[in-house]
C-alpha cells in the first residue's frame, strides 16, 4: 500500500517548488500595467478572477507536464 510514497515525498515538493515560481511570473506576464496590455491584447488587471484562473491553470498544466515522469514511476510502484 505504501510502496509509492517515497516517490510522493519527492514528488510534491518538486511540483510546489515548480509552480508557485511559474503562477508569479505568468501572472505579471497577463497582468496589465501601466501602458503594457496583458496577454492577446486582453485587460487583466490584479484582482481580477480571470487573470488568476488563467494563471493558474496555465502553471499547473506546466508542471504537470515537467513533474509527469515522477508521477509515473509513483504509480508504478
Amino acid at each position: 500500500m505504501y510502496r509509492g510514497y517515497s516517490v510522493s515525498v519527492l514528488c510534491i515538493p518538486v511540483f510546489n517548488a515548480l509552480y508557485l515560481p511559474f503562477y508569479e511570473h505568468i501572472k505579471t506576464e497577463f497582468r496589465t500595467e501601466g501602458d503594457k496590455t496583458g496577454f492577446l491584447g486582453l485587460s487583466w488587471k490584479e484582482g481580477d478572477p480571470k487573470l488568476y484562473a488563467i494563471s493558474a491553470g496555465v502553471a499547473g498544466a506546466i508542471c504537470n507536464v515537467i513533474t509527469n515522469p515522477l508521477w509515473v514511476v509513483r504509480t508504478r510502484m
